[in-house]
């Protein structure tokens, strides 16, 4: 995502994780364009369980500080249950993991959906 320095020379041969010792090309990544302007980036990688990386996380943490700074104004409809998160961080959290984990359960129906219908038509 973000690219890659070279690593080694070409004539180390092959990269080995085992030992980090080998070569490996220079690539841009697909935010070269921002990186070269000098914006900032954040990658927000999240598991499929919807863990959410320690990156991520300290951004979710910074947008939560900001959200109670005087001034700011956080229009989050948190939810009105005993039970519901109230403050920013906490919330986002929640409703982003479980974004993630219905988003695999859908496409693991859509998959089980497909797959029947390719067997009751003969075509598995």
């Amino acid at each position: 995502m973000l690219g890659l320095r070279q690593i080694g020379d070409e004539d180390d041969g092959k990269y080995d994780r085992d030992s980090g010792t080998g070569y490996v090309a220079a690539f841009d990544g697909q935010y070269r364009d921002a990186l070269a302007k000098g914006h900032g980036t954040t990658l927000c990688l999240a598991e499929s369980t919807g863990a959410l990386s320690p990156p991520f996380m300290a951004t979710l943490r910074q947008c939560g500080r900001l959200s109670r700074r005087p001034g700011a104004v956080d229009l989050t409809q948190y939810g009105e249950g005993r039970a519901s998160p109230k403050d920013f961080l906490t919330h986002h959290v929640a409703a982003i993991s479980t974004s993630i984990q219905l988003a695999d359960a859908n496409t693991i129906l859509n998959d089980a959906a497909n797959a029947v219908t390719s067997i009751s038509l003969g075509l598995m």
